[in-house]
């Protein structure tokens, strides 16, 4: 991301939630690293869009192909609503990808 602001937590309550939920997955021991590991994915990612396998909004996704870390983050860049490892077949298959 070049001009566009950088993208934060939905909330400290969210960011708490997915850390614990994909933290140790990702091999991230505290919150703060795990934000940034977040933010580093953003910046080095390739960027797609799709829509929300559970809510049917539109996202923009951040994937990483050579560490498998994804970031999701709201339509407008703004927002980061989860962070974990998946591989490059999930990202291809969410739906509404356009991940090449």
């Amino acid at each position: 991301m070049t001009d566009a602001p950088t993208p934060r937590w939905t909330s400290p309550v969210q960011l708490a939630d997915k850390f614990k939920k994909h933290g140790r997955r990702l091999g991230i021991r505290d919150i703060q690293a795990y934000m940034a590991n977040s933010l580093d994915t953003v910046r080095r990612g390739v960027r797609f869009t799709y829509e929300d396998r559970f809510t049917s909004e539109p996202r923009v996704g951040y994937f990483d192909p050579m560490t498998g870390r994804f970031t999701a983050v709201t339509e407008d860049d703004t927002q980061i609503v989860n962070h974990f490892r998946v591989r490059e077949g999930y990202v291809r298959d969410l739906p509404a990808s356009d991940y090449a």
